[in-house]
């Protein structure tokens, strides 16, 4: 096939280019996307209509193009930022306004292109025996290499910045699947990372924990319930948080997991990779669902409340409890003890029957679900006496749209409490961050490789007052449940300055229930306004999506008409030689028949 000979060529051409390492594998990966495309050739009159070949090939060209950029800069110096509009609804304290307009206010922010964390896959498979991850069914014959390329998976990268130690720990579910169907997963386990500054991987590095020597990467110690014959067992949507300002402090992985295999009872479940203490989340006045999954953590200060900025030497110990957005509307918030698992609901947003009625909220046609960990906000804007404010980047999940599945989109919110009532101050639209994360054939195709986007983490916030990296917000992204990205937004600090509670920097510690309620009131409104636009924004996609459909196919048909045209042009050219050549023949047997002329006397 001349574009396989054409791509190959290509990777070639770009030797220099070296993921980690894993050029081969890249390399591979390519090879396999051929014989998927191949598998769904069209064929017409023995001709092969290589349109599926040709996309595929634009999405690896994609991918190479996104590889150089980011192994050219490791985000380590002079990157360059795409400026974004963003749109985003502000609570006013207006509840019950006549519309989302009322609420609506614009800022910008900036974006990095994104960096693709990788992994070596081989050394992840080889490091696993666990009875489940069975070859067995595999075709003899074949390499280690080629049966690993088929049965595993890696997805849902989140990530912390451990200050002490200067670098990145990245946890990602890898997962084993034995009859070639990525989606139909045997079991998960998962996998912890570091990288430094710059987003290098570090192989075969030591930190050393209270004592304790830790090298990375490896697989987190996690026991994990499981019958043979079954599948989907092991941690699922692994998400790590850490407690800022907290000397020395542990991160925790949270993750939920099938724990009952009678009643298939999904449990969260929380596990500390450092101490290597795993326990389950237990809701103790509240009925679980059969499924718990999607909570978003977060760090409640606990040394004092409102915290102060903290100064010098100001020590805060380690918390025991974790918080978590249980849903957001009705808000519901979750307080889990770290080391026994016991969890209460500790706020509940009050919303009158009435209220919800006249609200319609579910009415939006989507619905907000949990995304990242909820990390504060520098000290340099807690600038409201009696509150805090986190921010977080939950997701829309929209049945409108996408005929192929539900469509996702992650916004960026702002959670503040006064350490008992609990509200949003602010939800961005549906965001998709320009060209940062996105290539162009996902870009073309948003209800196939575009359709789900989620923010699985927010890294890192950094603090510094000067340089390139001031207001600067790290967040770990995944496409397709098929990659782990992160990348720099800049301009959150600027966006949050210019919400007017904020600006004018409104004193909420003498604030009476009364006054309380204002705000939880208009947190519906802001969920409201942000799922309405999310499930707006998923059906003009289906509607461009439709209209690409149709042009793609228009494009199709005269590709085949030009097809069959130089088809008819080459038989008609091959009948004329065939009749030129006809008749040289025959002009060659009329010239041997005739009389030979001879010379008598």
């Amino acid at each position: 096939m001349r574009i396989l000979h054409y791509l190959e060529n290509l990777i070639v051409k770009n030797n220099n280019i070296t993921v980690y390492g894993k050029r081969q594998q890249l390399r591979n990966t390519t090879i396999n996307l051929f014989s998927n495309a191949e598998s769904s050739k069209v064929n017409t009159d023995g001709h092969l209509v290589e349109h599926q070949l040709v996309r595929t090939a634009h999405g690896i060209m994609d991918r190479i193009v996104q590889y150089k950029i980011a192994l050219g800069s490791h985000f380590s110096k002079n990157i360059p930022y795409e400026t974004l509009d963003v749109v985003g609804f502000a609570n006013y304290r207006i509840p019950d306004g006549p519309d989302c307009g009322s609420l609506h206010t614009s800022s910008t922010l900036e974006v990095t292109p994104s960096l693709h964390i990788e992994d070596d896959i081989l050394d992840l498979a080889a490091s696993v025996e666990h009875s489940m991850v069975d070859y067995s069914g595999q075709p003899k014959g074949q390499s280690f290499a080629n049966m690993v390329h088929k049965t595993w998976a890696q997805m849902s990268g989140s990530s912390v910045w451990l200050q002490k130690y200067g670098v990145y720990l990245t946890v990602t579910r890898a997962y084993f699947f034995d009859k070639g169907v990525q989606s139909w997963p045997v079991i998960s386990f998962v996998r912890a990372q570091l990288h430094d500054a710059n987003w290098q991987r570090l192989v075969n590095y030591t930190i050393i924990w209270q004592g304790e020597e830790l090298t990375f990467p490896r697989m987190l110690n996690i026991d994990i319930p499981h019958k043979a014959g079954g599948a989907f067992f092991g941690p699922e949507d692994p998400r790590i948080v850490i407690e800022s300002g907290v000397e020395d402090a542990e991160p925790v992985v949270i993750f939920n997991m099938m724990d009952d295999l009678k009643s298939l009872r999904r449990s969260m479940h929380i596990h500390r990779p450092f101490s290597n203490h795993t326990t389950r989340l237990q809701l103790g006045n509240h009925a679980p669902h059969l499924a718990e999954k999607n909570w978003a953590p977060f760090f409640l200060p606990q040394s004092e409340f409102p915290p102060s900025p903290r100064h010098a030497g100001h020590e805060q110990y380690p918390n025991k409890y974790v918080h978590f957005v249980y849903e957001f509307h009705p808000l519901r918030i979750v307080r889990c003890h770290l080391f026994n698992g016991d969890c209460l609901l500790a706020y509940e947003q009050p919303l009158s029957i009435p209220y919800l009625a006249d609200h319609k909220y579910n009415d939006t046609g989507g619905v907000m679900r949990g995304g990242t960990n909820f990390e504060p906000l520098p000290a340099s804007i807690q600038n409201r006496p009696g509150v805090f404010t986190f921010v977080g980047i939950p997701r829309t999940h929209s049945g409108a749209g996408c005929s192929g599945g539900a469509f996702y989109r992650p916004e960026i919110m702002l959670l503040t409490t006064n350490g008992t009532h609990y509200y949003f101050d602010y939800a961005s639209v549906a965001l998709t961050f320009g060209s940062a994360l996105f290539t162009q054939s996902q870009a073309d195709a948003p209800c196939e490789g575009g359709r789900i986007f989620m923010a699985n983490s927010i890294s890192r916030i950094h603090n510094d007052q000067y340089g390139p990296n001031k207001d600067v917000m790290e967040v770990t992204f995944s496409i397709a449940d098929n990659t782990v990205q992160t990348t720099k937004i800049k301009g959150l600090q600027a966006l949050v300055k210019t919400l007017p509670q904020f600006r004018m920097g409104i004193d909420g510690s003498h604030w009476q229930e009364s006054d309380m309620q204002w705000n939880i009131n208009v947190t519906s409104d802001i969920i409201h306004c942000s799922t309405g636009s999310a499930a707006e924004h998923a059906r003009l996609i289906l509607h461009l999506d439709e209209k690409e459909m149709e042009k793609e196919k228009g494009k199709q048909e005269e590709n085949l008409k030009e097809l069959m045209k130089q088809m008819d042009k080459e038989e008609e050219e091959e009948k004329q030689k065939e009749k030129e050549k006809g008749k040289g023949k025959e002009k060659e047997v009329t010239s041997s028949q005739a009389p030979v002329a001879r010379n008598v006397g």
